[in-house]
């Protein structure tokens, strides 16, 4: 275990302003809620709403499986 502080420091040091940048925008500079929302509003369309369907796992480490519904017709999970 004493590479792995100084490893963390290194890839900390070398990728922060990627690690920030993936913390701001979602992976692959992607932030598909605000897409989808941009995408739905330049079509006149209403913002869709995020649905929970279902919870896995034990309190302290949640899946949450959501829904993305417009119009009344679920889109995705």
């Amino acid at each position: 275990m004493s590479g792995v502080w100084p490893a963390r420091g290194f890839i900390t040091r070398e990728f922060r302003d990627l690690i920030a940048d993936v913390r701001r925008h979602g992976v692959g500079g992607e932030d598909y809620k605000s897409a989808l929302q941009e995408l739905l509003q330049s079509r006149d369309q209403p913002l869709p709403e995020y649905r929970l369907v279902n919870t896995l796992g034990p309190d302290h480490s949640k899946l949450f499986e959501v829904e993305v519904v417009v119009r009344g017709e679920p889109l995705s999970r």
